[in-house]
């Protein structure tokens, strides 16, 4: 999975999450952590329903990546599915890449 927000909306999220103001935010870490538990919370929904569905699924560890101009490249998945939400101003873009495992 791939989750792109912005900096600012990263921040907006983090100050969310920890109940705080963005101003109280100490670091990057902080906001990397919030990025990471929030794509564990989406991974593991939709690693559970796979699960229900009797699929074998397999997860890694969040990794984050920031800056400007990435580009994705294949690596033999068989399916992707790319969904865009709004937050007021802010655009969250996820997308989910699957391949089968022998």
């Amino acid at each position: 999975m791939n989750l792109q927000v912005d900096e600012e909306f990263a921040c907006l999220m983090t100050a969310a999450k920890l109940g705080m103001e963005i101003e109280e935010i100490e670091g990057e870490e902080e906001v990397h952590d919030v990025i990471g538990e929030l794509c564990n919370i989406i991974c593991g929904d939709l690693k559970s329903k796979l699960c229900d569905a009797g699929l074998t699924c397999e997860l890694s560890i969040p990794s984050i990546t920031s800056g400007n101009g990435f580009k994705i490249e294949s690596r033999g998945w068989e399916r992707s599915e790319h969904y865009g939400f709004r937050s007021h101003a802010h655009t969250a873009l996820v997308a989910v890449y699957m391949k089968a495992v022998n």
